[in-house]
């Protein structure tokens, strides 16, 4: 309850290490730290939030990935629903001008887009500064977020998976037509590594047969 979450490689896990040790000598038991890896980065989240602007208003839950970006302070700015084809992209360029994602927060839909065209969009997004993209989370309410602790993975712009009703009514919203604003501040952070990562051993030295 007091050190959780506790990812590899974060402060929260170092310090549920030297809990643990600490415990484990209170009981009389000779404990030790045995380092079994290096993490190549510390990641260690900071406070967060973020909500539909306006009326109605929506506080979002969500969650990003691990040793992921966050936004560099709070960040405002139009959510946008990422086009499925050209059709929807000349659509979305008609509407909103040339560069439809400059700073716009993408919200992307459950349909599965071919490969090539999702690395099209990301080239468009990285050139226009999109804000970030937001996925629903699991249809069960859990928001479930895996990551790639390699220093290559931590992207750009935020990956947000947001619960699963929000997500619905965020899209049904944009489908709509209607202009909704979202904002951010997600401060994830960074320290370079090689970070130590340790198990806690603790020995109960046996009365009668104590060397073996």
């Amino acid at each position: 309850e007091d050190h959780a979450p506790r990812l590899t490689g974060s402060r929260k896990a170092d310090e549920a290490c030297e809990w643990t040790r600490a415990q484990f000598e209170s009981y009389g038991l000779e404990a030790r730290l045995e380092t079994w890896g290096m993490a190549p980065a510390r990641f260690d989240r900071g406070p967060s939030y973020g909500r539909i602007v306006g009326d109605p208003a929506l506080e979002l839950d969500f969650l990003t990935a691990s040793w992921t970006v966050g936004t560099a302070g709070v960040v405002r700015g139009p959510a946008v629903l990422e086009p499925k084809d050209e059709a929807a992209l000349a659509n979305l360029v008609a509407a909103r001008g040339a560069e439809p994602f400059r700073g716009a927060w993408i919200v992307r839909t459950a349909e599965r887009l071919e490969p090539k065209w999702l690395r099209h969009l990301d080239g468009l997004y990285d050139a226009q500064s999109a804000a970030g993209i937001l996925r629903a989370g699991a249809k069960s309410g859990l928001l479930l977020m895996s990551g790639d602790m390699q220093a290559k993975s931590r992207g750009k712009r935020p990956a947000i998976r947001v619960r699963f009703d929000q997500h619905e009514e965020l899209q049904a919203r944009v489908t709509r037509g209607e202009t909704v604003e979202l904002e951010f501040l997600i401060d994830n952070r960074f320290e370079d590594g090689p970070v130590p990562c340790a198990n806690v051993v603790a020995d109960l030295i046996g009365t009668e047969f104590p060397h073996e």
